[in-house]
């Protein structure tokens, strides 16, 4: 007797992306010696069955566009350079109340950040929802 695997909720995502704080950066990678910014997203989802592209300039291209104010738990928001309109170059988790959790750089832990901060709110650039 076959039985599908349940689709995740926001909150599976969510609560399954927060065990990866404080992990270590590492370019390229997907598991727990450490993540890429497309890597933890990327392993997230894997974990609940749902394939996603590995890295975030092709993670902004499919899934389902979503308006910065219609943001979820469990969707990707997406970073570029030139304000938010060049060549996307990062990514990260939407974990709901205009917050993140993503992998910043080399030189820092998986984390969770405000999406209204900085050089995010500079370069926003988007966002795609996988949950459906």
């Amino acid at each position: 007797n076959y039985k599908s695997v349940p689709k995740p909720s926001q909150a599976n995502i969510v609560n399954e992306a927060k065990r990866f704080l404080d992990l270590p950066y590492l370019w390229a990678g997907t598991s727990a010696y450490g993540f890429d910014c497309s890597g933890i997203i990327y392993a997230v989802y894997k974990n609940f069955g749902i394939t996603i592209p590995r890295d975030s300039f092709y993670q902004a291209t499919k899934g389902t566009a979503v308006a910065k104010k219609d943001l979820q738990p469990g969707d990707l928001v997406f970073f570029a350079y030139n304000g938010g309109r060049g060549k996307v170059y990062h990514v990260g988790l939407y974990i709901g109340s205009g917050k993140m959790l993503h992998a910043p750089n080399a030189s820092s832990k998986v984390r969770i950040e405000a999406l209204n901060s900085g050089v995010y709110l500079k370069n926003y650039s988007g966002a795609r929802r996988y949950l459906k």
